[in-house]
């Protein structure tokens, strides 16, 4: 059964995201476009390289999505700016729409490459994040025998791994938050302490409709000993799920050393 919440909370995260990669592909487009008619000022009129650099500049600095904006955004100032008529989007020749046509495809390709390489490199700087935290909390958690050490490392490496927020819950409704989840207030903290707690009834898995928040239960068969709530990093679905595992794997540590410091003799 998949949980829901209202949609203020189902697309917050993901228009704060946009609204940063369109305030940042603004800023280099606008950034690219005073430089250009400065140096248009004293002569120099092939100002197009000025433009595809503030959309490398986005790429580098936000990713994919925002130098794509900047593209499109460098496409209309060049246009405006440089194109005769100038001050003006009226395109009169043949010619004009093809170069046009080609600067606007050769900012499109130039800021998608970018963008992706960069991702990448996030995702393996994250990956190589994401294992390093897992090894340390096995080690850490093999040795604890503190149950309220064992929770609050689950809170901080559940952050280190998702570079998000985690909320965990015992089951003295005890509550340890990490990272985002200090801003996880009002109803949508309630949604997902419901959500948790579903989890904990199926001694599973449970993750909102959306699939904004996920929640799995904390146990060692045969008991439990709360729950665990997370925010799922942005990227591909490959890069989530293998995000999902490492966390679902953290909790199954967890679990074990609760266990253990529960009952000395396990």
């Amino acid at each position: 059964m998949a949980l829901r919440r209202g949609p203020l909370f189902s697309y917050l995260d993901q228009r704060s995201r946009l609204a940063g990669d369109i305030v940042v592909a603004i800023a280099f487009a606008a950034m690219s476009g005073v430089v250009a008619f400065a140096m248009r000022q004293v002569g120099l009129n092939r100002v197009s390289m000025i433009f595809l650099a503030g959309v490398l500049f986005a790429a580098g600095e936000r990713g994919t999505r925002s130098a794509i904006i900047a593209a499109c955004l460098a496409f209309f100032l060049y246009d405006y700016l440089w194109v005769a008529p100038t001050y003006t989007f009226r395109i009169e020749t043949a010619e004009e729409a093809i170069t046009l046509g080609i600067f606007l495809l050769v900012a499109v390709v130039t800021g998608y490459y970018s963008g992706e390489l960069r991702e990448q490199k996030v995702r393996a700087v994250t990956r190589s994040r994401m294992l390093t935290s897992l090894v340390q909390s096995g080690g850490f958690l093999s040795l604890a025998g503190d149950k309220a050490s064992i929770l609050k490392r689950l809170a901080e490496s559940a952050v280190e791994i998702a570079g998000t927020g985690a909320l965990v819950v015992d089951n003295a409704q005890q509550e340890i938050r990490a990272g985002s989840a200090t801003a996880w207030r009002g109803d949508l903290n309630k949604a997902l302490l419901a959500l948790g707690a579903h989890a904990l009834e199926k001694k599973s898995k449970s993750t909102l409709a959306d699939g904004s928040f996920c929640a799995r239960a904390i146990t060692h068969d045969p008991e439990t000993f709360g729950f665990i709530v997370w925010q799922p990093p942005e990227g591909s679905q490959k890069f989530v799920r293998e995000t999902e595992d490492y966390l679902l794997i953290l909790a199954e540590l967890a679990g074990a050393a609760l266990a253990r410091a529960t009952h000395p003799s396990v």
